[in-house]
């Protein structure tokens, strides 16, 4: 403990001044092989189901065999900064998940005004009285 050291005086003394527990100066982190496992496995499967949060990531490592709890996994999800990404829209999809595009605009300015023409005399035959 670094108040120990610097100050010179005794673990009991210095926990009390910092209103602290003692056990929780002696607790040291056990870290295990599973753990580390499991927590590869998490991000593997972020990865590969881009769409899936920490509780389907669960349920899918729970589907393996393993015996994990949801809270593991969510600390492990915060922990190694993982979100789910923001749906994209039904309609006019503009993008896919490798970042790639699906439409383009018109490549020629004779195209862009075809399709101005065409938007207009939609909207004008809809309000169109008969």
């Amino acid at each position: 403990m670094h108040v120990t050291k610097v100050l010179s005086v005794n673990e009991r003394r210095a926990c009390r001044v910092i209103e602290q527990s003692r056990s929780t100066q002696r607790y040291k982190i056990i870290q295990n092989d599973f753990d580390d496992f499991i927590r590869k496995r998490t991000i593997e499967i972020a990865r590969e189901f881009g769409r899936y949060g920490y509780e389907r990531v669960t349920e899918m490592i729970r589907d393996e065999g393993y015996l994990v709890n949801k809270k593991r996994i969510e600390l492990i999800w915060r922990q190694e900064g993982l979100k789910v990404p923001a749906k994209q829209p039904k309609r006019a999809r503009l993008w896919l998940n490798d970042g790639s595009t699906i439409r383009h605009r018109p490549e020629y300015r004779k195209q862009r005004i075809i399709l101005v023409i065409k938007s207009i005399k939609k909207h004008f035959f809809c309000f169109k009285e008969n």
